[in-house]
């Protein structure tokens, strides 16, 4: 496999050395601050970029906006010890393709995200590389009342300039919905530009959007054409927008009043036409409230508003997204079991869609020339805290006794704990609802060392 060029920001140079031991194949660059990275960054392409939860003294998760500035095209993985959910939830939302726990085996899991990576990078690549409107079909997966009521309201919105502003859970098909409105719109090759507001840094966002002239600032060593301008005549997606510094709200909204604009460092108003179409997943009003969010803002993009809907709500569709993703990233060949499509449809899926395409990738990794079964899926919610000699056997030297009876006992357990906190800790409903005898009930209980709750069989 040929491996592209990976930076590694690391203060630690004796952990970036054993890293790169790891995989020699791969082309490696050492970052020991945020300094060098941004350096390295300004004068190098990277495909992947790992990146230390704490560089030092500075915080990595903040330099996340300015890797997607930097680098835009980039995949970065956040390497830490901490193991903390609300850390995990914070890099991902940042902008994070992953997050790793550090730890001295972390060899195969390390080459095995970075295969996930760059599969996913090579797709994206390809996805950008055609037309949104390629197809005459739906982009939206999913024919679950909740999906055919967003298709229906996809198509009754779509002919209008009106702004729409999509709300929604993360990972719940928002920037999909948008490309399906650019899509049914009568000439299709009209441009559909996509930023998140929340990855681009509040300092480089007015050139971003209105562009900049030569010698504007520092490092402005040529005209740049901004996104409004690129966008003009099409359709204009600002996903995050709820991300926006209110400074640089006053600045979009009035280029939203006019339609006027003026390039950073230039003297002349120019104008653009373009369909607004913001999306969020926080609650605006809510933001307002608190001093976040412009209310005259929320008034010009809020003409239409469409809520996407989590998918735990519309189960129906798992299985057609998950044969989506199958051919999506394994190739019309590969298929997936009933038994494994069973279990998707059982999960929370609290990242959504965006999960649900993660947990198939890595499970083709596993699967490598077989089909998918329920064996090849590792569920990021939550696996931390599962011991490994509870997890299901992903190696034929897994396979064992001792490993089968660790599992059940894990689970079992786990079972209990969770029907226990259900009913309030009432055994007697317990051993009604299980259909099982009162002794054997507590003999399960003795055994898994698990206590009676306020009503003892």
């Amino acid at each position: 496999m040929a491996w592209g060029p990976i930076l590694h920001v690391e203060d630690e140079r004796w952990f970036h050395q054993q890293v790169s031991t790891w995989m020699p194949e791969a082309e490696w660059s050492w970052a020991g601050s945020l300094n060098e990275a941004r350096d390295l960054l300004n004068r190098q392409s990277f495909e992947i970029i790992l990146l230390d939860r704490h560089v030092g003294s500075e915080d990595g998760l903040e330099f996340l906006l300015e890797i997607a500035a930097l680098a835009p095209g980039a995949v970065c993985l956040v390497v830490s010890s901490d193991e903390d959910g609300d850390g995990i939830r914070e890099a991902l939302e940042a902008g994070a393709k992953d997050y790793l726990i550090k730890s001295p085996d972390m060899a195969q899991d390390l080459r095995l995200r970075i295969q996930i990576a760059r599969k996913s990078l090579q797709d994206e690549r390809l996805l950008r590389s055609r037309s949104v409107a390629d197809s005459g079909s739906s982009h939206w997966i999913g024919n679950s009342a909740p999906s055919r009521a967003l298709k229906e309201k996809a198509r009754k919105v779509a002919p209008s300039d009106a702004p729409v502003l999509i709300t929604g859970e993360s990972g719940t098909g928002k920037e999909v919905f948008a490309q399906e409105l650019h899509r049914l719109r009568a000439d299709p090759k009209r441009p559909f530009v996509a930023v998140n507001c929340g990855a681009i840094p509040e300092t480089m966002f007015e050139s971003e959007l209105f562009g900049h002239r030569k010698g504007a600032f520092t490092g402005a060593l040529a005209h740049k054409e901004g996104l409004v301008r690129i966008a003009d005549g099409g359709d204009l997606f600002l996903d995050e927008i709820g991300d926006l510094p209110l400074a640089q709200q006053v600045k979009l909204l009035r280029f939203l009043q006019d339609g006027t604009f003026t390039p950073v460092g230039s003297g002349r108003m120019e104008s653009a036409r373009v369909r607004i179409i913001a999306a969020t997943h926080r609650n605006l009003e809510q933001e307002i409230s608190e001093g976040r969010f412009r209310e005259d803002l929320l008034f010009r993009l809020d003409v239409v508003r469409v809520q996407t809907v989590p998918l735990r709500e519309r189960r129906e569709d798992i299985a057609a997204l998950a044969r989506f993703f199958v051919t999506r990233f394994g190739g019309p060949r590969k298929k997936i079991s009933k038994e494994a499509l069973a279990l998707l449809e059982k999960q929370d899926w609290k990242g959504n869609v965006r999960e649900l395409s993660s947990v198939i990738q890595r499970g083709l990794i596993e699967a490598d020339d077989e089909d998918l079964r329920p064996g090849h899926f590792r569920f990021p919610a939550g696996i931390a805290s599962i011991p490994k000699q509870a997890k299901l056997p992903l190696v034929p030297g897994e396979i064992t006794g001792k490993r089968y009876r660790q599992f059940m006992e894990h689970h079992e357990r786990s079972f209990f704990e969770s029907a226990l906190k259900l009913l309030d800790g009432d055994t007697l409903r317990l051993s009604e609802n299980l259909e099982l005898s009162r002794a054997t009930v507590y003999n399960r209980f003795q055994k898994l060392g698990l206590k009676p709750g306020k009503k003892r069989v």
